[in-house]
């Protein structure tokens, strides 16, 4: 269900839009128009985010409840390797609507979801039984805050947004008064502070889910009988394509990242990456250890496949992970040692500056809520993908 994604986000504590008619027509300045002919062109599309990390050139910005009632927003900076609450004032509490890193969730169950807003970041509150969805955008300091866009009562977005320009793209589901669910994409034009549905995407039992982009086309994922069916939306047209691919494998366990579309098939041990763009497929095989199953796929980058696989001898709640990395041009598969001391579990990139990873190296107990909170470090890309212990360039946590 879309609605489990979305959760997932809010839970995790824890990467779009086109230039329509629909969303309001280009001005001077945007990346849709053509400075040679005046008319608008498809602007390329890309992640807003995970809902958790925003990564800019220079460091990462980072949303994270530690008070009930509130969330704060912190940055990592790459360069000095230190994160900070997002607030210039040395004496300031972090407590109040005085600090620009603060942000009041009254009501709310999970914290909202944090992204990449055109120029600054967006802040999505999924609501409460007293307030309707909202969205908030500021500039990269937290400061000029405002409202972007609000939603009705019994719509949610179902967790995937994608950004070109000052648009927005995500697919909502709107849950009628019969409790049945429909589902529409809808886009924001952030800059003229409106939303509007631009597709419907179906009803509960047949409806697609966005799942990513590869230029100017989103991707969605559709269930059917035969298995999960792909298909691109062009922006230029405001409409669903043919569907260009079904997964029809036993476990249906499908990625669609980076501008690829991930497959395994477990009998056979192999992966496949399909490039959304231009239709180019590789696979590689891969292998586990003895005892491990059930494989996930996660995107990493420059087009790799990170691989995960759970113990098939695991006991009540305990059970142990371990990590491969696919290259796909080189067909090899690399199994990954860096753990964390805390529970032993692979160490997975949370973000990413540059060349550098943003990682949990390990974890601690945080003195004020009693649970588990990442130590942070940077890697380098190759220095996490040759499991180098001695890599870590730790991150200064002065919060």
């Amino acid at each position: 269900m879309l609605t489990t994604r979305i959760s997932a986000l809010f839970l995790c504590g824890v990467l779009a839009a086109c230039c329509l008619t629909g969303c309001g027509a280009a001005r001077s300045g945007d990346p849709g128009l053509s400075a040679e002919s005046g008319t608008t062109q498809p602007a390329a599309v890309s992640s807003a985010g995970d809902g958790v990390y925003v990564p800019t050139d220079e460091g990462v910005y980072e949303l994270q409840s530690i008070s009930p009632g509130s969330a704060n927003l912190f940055y990592t900076d790459a360069a000095t390797k230190s994160r900070i609450f997002l607030c210039a004032d040395p004496g300031c509490s972090h407590d109040s609507d005085r600090c620009t890193s603060y942000i009041a969730t009254p009501g709310a169950s999970f914290p909202p979801l944090l992204l990449r807003g055109g120029d600054g970041l967006l802040v999505f509150f999924a609501g409460t039984n007293e307030e309707a969805p909202r969205a908030m955008t500021m500039d990269f300091d937290g400061s000029n805050r405002h409202t972007a866009f609000t939603l009705s009562a019994g719509q949610q977005p179902a967790g995937s947004f994608f950004l070109a320009g000052d648009r927005l793209y995500f697919d909502l589901m709107e849950t009628g008064e019969n409790g049945q669910n429909r589902y529409q994409l809808w886009c924001a034009d952030l800059s003229a502070g409106k939303a509007e549905a631009l597709l419907d995407l179906g009803v509960d039992g047949a409806y697609y889910a966005l799942c990513g982009s590869a230029g100017d086309k989103l991707c969605f994922q559709q269930v059917t009988e035969e298995g999960l069916r792909y298909c691109m939306y062009s922006t230029r047209d405001n409409k669903l394509e043919q569907p260009f691919y079904t997964d029809n494998s036993e476990s249906g366990n499908s990625l669609v990242g980076g501008g690829y579309l991930f497959t395994i098939d477990e009998t056979a041990r192999t992966a496949t990456r399909l490039d959304l763009a231009t239709g180019e497929q590789l696979t590689c095989a891969f292998s586990l250890k003895e005892g491990y199953g059930a494989p996930s796929l996660r995107y990493l980058f420059d087009g790799k496949l990170l691989l995960t696989a759970a113990s098939t001898q695991s006991t009540g709640d305990s059970y142990d992970l371990c990590s491969y990395v696919l290259d796909f041009p080189a067909g090899s598969c690399t199994e990954m040692t860096l753990r964390t001391p805390f529970n032993d579990r692979p160490v997975m990139v949370l973000s990413q500056v540059g060349e550098l990873c943003l990682v949990a190296s390990d974890y601690r107990i945080d003195s004020g809520t009693g649970l588990p909170a990442n130590v942070y470090a940077f890697l380098s890309r190759q220095d996490y993908l040759n499991s180098n212990p001695d890599g870590y360039l730790p991150v200064n946590d002065c919060v």
